[in-house]
């Protein structure tokens, strides 16, 4: 796995959120496992983040911001658990 994507993985987990890796390989599925409904797909693309809709998450190389922000979009913390 790409190491910016990987990256972004940690920084999800810290936010207690559940990752999965689809094919290809710069898409994940990430899930809030408070409500499986809390799902989104976050794409990698032309050197951004998307979510499954198109919607623009952040650039890459700025993985810890672009993962609270999806925290934010599935309802989880909006700060990493320490």
């Amino acid at each position: 796995m790409d190491t910016d994507l990987q990256n972004l993985v940690d920084h999800l987990e810290k936010h207690h959120l559940t990752v999965a890796t689809c094919d290809p390989e710069r898409r994940l599925q990430v899930t809030n496992p408070i409500s499986t409904l809390l799902s989104e797909e976050i794409v990698l693309k032309r050197g951004r983040y998307y979510t499954g809709f198109d919607y623009e998450i952040g650039e890459r190389g700025k993985e810890e911001a672009c993962a609270d922000r999806i925290a934010y979009l599935l309802g989880a913390t909006t700060e990493a658990a320490s």
